[in-house]
């Protein structure tokens, strides 16, 4: 620095400095304040409002470029901010309920409980304000109802549904961050029941009904594939479930061989696999159509009533074939056949 630069600095801190020790304060005028008060006290409620909704704002604007946002994830036209949560819903408890077909079903009573997110580097949620609590290892678990009983619903299920829990808001098309979770395939329970318990072949007189009737092949279980790479316990839901039949081979081969040289001209009428059928509005299993999918949605799901006409006896694999919430399906054939005989003396593959 020069001697000329050194000099201009010093006369100027000594004028600014003989400003301010020339200023004199004006008396307060408490009158004016008191005046004033009600605006003061709107114009800071106006801030704290401001403050409040700062990171929604610069999160619809695109502009969200805190840490804990850009935990968040998100892209520049669809931006997530971590902002003030709501809170997560829960499921409390289950009532019966039918729907508008007269099925009943177990329906959810939920509730919201609150949360807060106070970590500098991410968005997670730190402490949960209510209850019940369903915050497990990151993950929170809405819940979901068992399978009506009668009329009876039972306590709802704790550990399902789970998503990540954060106060990321803005695009769902993103990831939040953290541990990504990974899925196992759908499984498949192993029993179902069936109406009537032996049936018969369709087009065979069955009485009490004079008719033929068929056979109805209900409660078919799934349950969403559990989270492999977090260790969550999360699952996935099950979004759908098909049931088809299949004349085994070893039945065709009865029916063609050794039941053709008693009954002349016995072969196999069906075309199989056969899937399920509507019956007809008077037909003595159309009561059953209107429940067929219960917690459809949710990581526990039931599928009921499907109906069939099995034209030939013999013993029937069943198929069932579920998927996922990520597209994930699996089809298994049950363990146990479903067998369908002869009226006249149950004859039926040895």
């Amino acid at each position: 620095m020069s001697y000329r630069e050194a000099l201009m600095k010093t006369k100027l801190f000594s004028f600014l400095l003989d400003k301010i020790l020339s200023f004199k304060l004006s008396p307060i005028d408490w009158q004016f304040i008191r005046r004033k008060l009600p605006h003061i006290f709107l114009l800071g409620a106006l801030v704290a409002v401001g403050m409040a909704l700062y990171p929604q704002a610069l999160c619809a604007a695109g502009q969200c470029n805190e840490p804990r946002d850009q935990w968040c994830g998100g892209t520049a036209t669809n931006p997530k901010c971590c902002a003030a949560s709501a809170g997560f819903t829960v499921v409390i408890s289950c009532h019966p309920a039918d729907n508008p077909a007269g099925a009943s079903y177990c329906a959810e009573d939920t509730t919201q409980v609150p949360v807060r997110c106070q970590n500098n580097g991410d968005c997670e949620v730190t402490e949960v304000l209510g209850s019940p609590n369903r915050l497990k290892k990151g993950y929170w678990y809405v819940g979901s109802c068992p399978s009506i009983s009668g009329r009876l619903c039972e306590k709802p299920f704790e550990n399902t549904n789970g998503s990540r829990a954060t106060c990321c808001g803005g695009s769902d098309d993103s990831d939040d961050g953290g541990c990504v979770p990974t899925f196992a395939p759908p499984s498949v329970g192993e029993t179902f029941t069936s109406d009537p318990p032996n049936p018969l072949p369709w087009g065979q007189e069955q009485p009490p009904y004079g008719s033929a009737l068929g056979v109805t092949l209900s409660r078919f279980l799934a349950t969403g594939g559990v989270d492999v790479s977090c260790n969550s316990g999360a699952r996935q839901p099950i979004t759908s479930m098909t049931v088809k039949i299949s004349l085994q081979p070893a039945s065709a081969a009865w029916i063609e061989n050794e039941l053709s040289k008693r009954y002349y001209g016995a072969h196999v009428y069906g075309s199989y696999p056969q899937f399920s059928e509507q019956p007809a509005i008077d037909h003595p299993s159309s009561a059953c159509q209107g429940v067929q999918q219960i917690g459809f949605g949710t990581p526990q799901a039931e599928l009921d009533c499907q109906w069939f006409k099995p034209l030939d006896p013999g013993r029937y694999d069943i198929i069932v074939k579920v998927c996922q919430g990520d597209a994930q399906c699996r089809e298994v054939t049950l363990p146990t056949p479903l067998t369908v005989s002869l009226l006249d003396t149950t004859l039926v593959q040895p």
